[in-house]
């Protein structure tokens, strides 16, 4: 989830900082200069995709351009996200299913075969074979084998994410709930009724996230 309006200043800071052009950045991420307008403008947020590619270039965390971090260094999963996707982009081209490449990926991270996948799931090696080329897509009963063997989440396996797990952003949903709470902020907002509401729903996403 982008905060469009924290995203749109941290953008135009770092560009500012690191003395880079909108056009630049744009030719180097290989998109229109005038989407990077529209982002600073705060009239657009990127996909996760191409905040990825703009954090990579940047060389910063993507979740301090989107708010969720105060932290500007990025961790040496950016280069694996990158590289992510940069290879779906051009799986899209084959029209092959996205959990291919993950799969294969997982694979290649964790310096794994897919034959020691298979004995893991007690399934053939010509399966996880047909999985990784995209001949077969996997039933969800092994997708989320497979998401438990590699301690992924379903979404990230199946693309709709690029965060593996969200360990990071349940500290950063902790660290808000821990802050409430210390404030006293809890108890007003249950004393509330309409303020309580709003925030139930806020929970609720930030659960949806987690899982």
């Amino acid at each position: 989830m982008v905060e469009s309006d924290i995203f749109s200043q941290r953008l135009l800071e770092e560009l500012h900082i690191k003395n880079i052009s909108q056009r630049k950045l744009a030719k180097a991420i290989g998109i229109d200069p005038s989407l990077i307008t529209r982002f600073i403008k705060n009239e657009r947020t990127p996909t996760e995709a191409t905040l990825i590619k703009i954090a990579y270039y940047l060389n910063i965390n993507p979740y301090y351009l989107i708010g969720i971090s105060d932290c500007k260094e990025p961790s040496e999963e950016l280069k694996n996200m990158y590289r992510l996707v940069l290879e779906e982009e051009d799986l899209k081209e084959n029209n092959k299913p996205i959990c291919a490449i993950r799969i294969k990926y997982l694979l290649d991270i964790n310096n794994l075969t897919q034959g020691m996948l298979a004995k893991h799931l007690h399934l053939s090696k010509s399966s996880i074979s047909s999985y990784c080329r995209g001949v077969r897509v996997p039933n969800i009963e092994i997708l989320k084998d497979i998401c438990d063997f590699f301690n992924v989440s379903l979404d990230f396996i199946v693309g709709r994410t690029y965060i593996k797990n969200n360990d990071e952003l349940y500290k950063e949903i902790k660290t808000v709930y821990n802050l409430l709470k210390e404030t006293q902020l809890l108890e007003k907002i249950s004393s509330h009724r309409k303020e309580r509401k709003v925030f139930i729903e806020i929970i609720k996403k930030a659960i949806e996230i987690y899982n």
